[in-house]
This record gives structure tokens, C-alpha cells and sequence, in this order.
């Protein structure tokens, strides 16, 4: 069976599902709420406190620790990610990532097949 995993990074959480085009059905969804599942980054509505109402900003690396925690719930569940053949997700639409030159060696350091 061919899966496609959606993800959805909001401001105030990630969500996935997990879709079967062959049925049309929704096999899973799991997600995991910044502020409730990863409250060490101090973001409990998605943003770091700002003495300036106007400026959102959010931890980069709280994205990466939800999508962690995402998968491994969905690991934990027992949904069948080795099924999964595309990924697509969609993301904040009023945000912006800015990379340092740090980026391209961190990203060639990745280890897919760890845990």
C-alpha cells in the first residue's frame, strides 16, 4: 500500500496525516501542540515573548523537536511510515527561515537512517 504523509507546521503546533490516495481515507493523523508537548522553548502560543507586540518570532529548532516528536508518536502508534512514498506539507504563511552559513554542513551531517 502507497502513503502519502501531509504535514501542517502552524503557529501553534504541527499536524500530520496520513493518507491513502487508493481509498481516498485518511489512515492516521497525529499532531503535537508547541506550547502544551514542548514547553521548554517558552513559546506557548507558537511565538517568544516580545517587548514589541508587532514582532513574532519562534525558535527554529522548536520546529525540528515537534517534527521529532511528531514521528515518533507516529512510530509509537504503529503507523506504517515505511509505507509512506511522498511527503508534502505546507508551513506558516506569513513567516520567513533565515539560514546562517552553518546550514550546508549541518544539513550534510544528517543521518537519515538514525534514530
Amino acid at each position: 500500500m502507497a502513503l502519502y504523509l501531509g504535514l501542517d507546521s502552524s503557529t501553534q503546533g504541527l499536524k500530520a496525516l496520513l493518507v491513502d490516495p487508493a481509498r481516498g481515507a485518511i489512515v492516521a493523523s497525529c499532531a503535537v501542540n508547541y506550547g502544551a508537548d514542548l514547553p521548554e522553548f517558552g513559546c506557548p502560543g507558537g511565538v517568544l515573548a516580545h517587548p514589541d507586540p508587532l514582532v513574532k518570532h519562534a525558535d527554529p529548532l522548536l520546529w525540528v523537536a515537534a517534527l521529532d516528536m511528531l514521528l515518533g508518536r507516529m512510530r509509537a502508534a504503529g503507523m506504517p511510515l515505511d509505507e509512506v512514498e511522498a511527503i508534502g506539507g505546507s508551513g506558516q504563511q506569513h513567516g520567513s527561515v533565515y539560514l546562517n552559513e552553518r546550514f550546508f554542513g549541518i544539513v550534510a551531517d544528517l543521518r537519515p537512517g538514525a534514530d
